[in-house]
């Protein structure tokens, strides 16, 4: 596992991650509250520690596996004892019919999941019209400024109507719920899994560097 210190990390990438922990754990960091916080170490003590709710020891992944379970069967009307943690998300939710089923799953669960994205042939091409773009700044600022704005609008539009699912299985969006919506995941959330946290956090940190770290 490799060591990464809170100055080793982009301050635009840290904000990202910061961002997606407030989400994930419902806090708030309020200005320069973590300006004499050095390590990972420290940094997740004091995240668990912020968190004012009661610790309970029990599985926050088996409470999404319920939770999810039982929006998908509400939404196809279907018998809940079908669905498995190795169940396909693709045969659960057909192409062109995800999106409008994805809106409803979302309704019984009270969160978005984030599920879908652009084909990979649609995001390279945008990222190297990106790149292209900003290259050519340098040289024709109109022109370079015209791709940006193109890159910008396009991304919106190819993720405003993406079908393409970013997770295979049930078990890898239950993983993807408790990472990216931890307390909305709860059966209660009043509650957290003290135990949970820097394993969450890890995970968060991993995914968002491309990674693996460590306290």
């Amino acid at each position: 596992m490799r060591q990464i210190l809170i100055d080793d990390i982009d301050s635009e990438d840290f904000e990202d991650i910061l961002l997606q922990i407030e989400v994930s754990f419902d806090i708030k960091f309020e200005r320069n509250e973590l300006e004499n916080i050095y390590a990972l170490g420290e940094l997740f003590d004091h995240i668990e520690n912020k968190i004012e709710l009661e610790d309970r020891a029990d599985c926050t992944n088996q409470q999404a596996f319920y939770m999810l379970r039982e929006a998908i069967a509400q939404t196809l009307e279907i018998d809940k004892s079908t669905i498995g943690l190795q169940s396909k998300l693709a045969d659960l939710m057909p192409r062109n019919e995800r999106r409008v089923l994805l809106r409803q799953i979302e309704e019984h669960l009270g969160f978005k999941i984030n599920l879908l994205k652009p084909s990979n042939w649609v995001d390279i091409s945008l990222m190297i019209l990106t790149l292209i773009s900003v290259a050519t700044l340098f040289y024709d600022s109109r022109i370079g400024f015209t791709g940006l704005l193109i890159s910008i609008i396009g991304f919106r539009v190819v993720y405003h109507f993406a079908r393409e699912l970013k997770v295979e299985t049930i078990a890898d969006l239950v993983k993807k719920m408790t990472r990216e919506n931890y307390i909305r995941s709860r059966r209660y959330a009043t509650t957290f899994n003290k135990n949970e946290v820097k394993k969450i956090l890890t995970e968060i940190f991993s995914e968002y560097l491309s990674v693996p770290v460590s306290r």
